[in-house]
């Protein structure tokens, strides 16, 4: 068996589209790649700017240690999408006469903030400003909340138990005009795929002559395949033919492991559009099932 999940679909309106623009910026600094979607791993330098803009509205502390530190009436937080603290000190030292150069001179700098997780710009920045982490506000994503802090009137659907896989879907249905956001818990863990068997047919591997047609299946997993069954399906999915296949042993020294097996079809009968397919016969979960079926040539 597959993991078992717990999936709970709800919905939020949207005030718009969703602008997921997965476009990789550069460094200003190394040129190196940042994706625009881990905006908030800046979070530092955000934070120590915030710091410098905090301090320099109260003045020099070291100036006048021994007076008391005015009051400040508004805190100015500037906050640079994709801006790691290397790139602060790039911009600083090649731009020393620009106002962002002044302000960390003339304030304090903090090195040792860390970044919410995750830490894309709706979750960041909302840490930033309420001291909160996504557990706590609900904000996991740029366009996401969490059912249980979101706003009043999300409708929330009732849960479904699925087996989830790689290779498999899971199928709902999009609300038109309204984010849907996917909750997912896990009940039941699944099979590693290094412990599972694995069994593929190609379309080199079916040959059709006279009547007959000669399939090779092919055992690809790192255990053992159990025996199996191959069939013969036609365009509407009528069975035409079976047959079963021994059990094969895993390739554990890098060589084929194979075996044929010859399905007969009963004379005129069309077997055009019709596929050949693989299946464990005591249905013990594989590591896939995108291979365990072709047309027939």
């Amino acid at each position: 068996m597959g993991s078992r999940v717990v999936l709970r679909i709800g919905t939020r309106i949207s005030p718009g589209l969703l602008k997921n623009s997965g476009t990789p910026n550069r460094s200003a600094r190394t040129g190196v790649p940042v994706t625009k979607r881990k905006t908030f791993a800046c979070l530092a330098a955000s934070a120590a700017v915030a710091a410098y803009a905090l301090s320099a509205s109260q003045g020099s502390a070291n100036a006048a240690a021994h007076a008391p530190a005015p009051v400040s009436k508004h805190v100015l937080l500037i906050s640079v999408d994709g801006m790691h603290q290397s790139d602060l000190d790039w911009y600083v030292a090649n731009h020393p006469s620009s106002t962002l150069a002044k302000l960390t001179h003339s304030g304090s700098e903090y090195t040792n903030a860390a970044t919410s997780n995750p830490s894309d710009s709706d979750p960041g920045g909302t840490a930033l400003m309420t001291g909160g982490n996504p557990k706590s506000t609900g904000v996991y994503y740029d366009v996401e909340y969490s059912h249980k802090v979101d706003e009043a009137g999300a409708a929330v659907a009732e849960p479904r138990h699925v087996e989830f896989e790689r290779t498999r879907g899971v199928d709902f249905t999009f609300a038109p005009r309204a984010t849907t956001v996917l909750d997912l818990a896990l009940e039941t863990p699944g099979k590693p795929m290094w412990d599972r068997p694995d069994l593929g047919i190609g379309a080199g591997d079916v040959h059709v002559s006279k009547g007959t047609i000669r399939v090779t299946v092919h055992s690809l997993g790192s255990v053992p395949a159990p025996a199996s069954t191959v069939t013969l399906i036609d365009a509407v999915g009528h069975e035409l033919a079976r047959a079963q296949v021994p059990g094969i042993p895993a390739p554990l020294d890098l060589l084929p492991k194979t075996a044929q097996v010859t399905l007969h079809v009963a004379s005129g009968v069309q077997i055009s559009g019709a596929k050949v397919r693989v299946q464990v016969s005591d249905h013990s979960q594989e590591i896939t099932q995108l291979n365990n079926e072709v047309v027939v040539p």
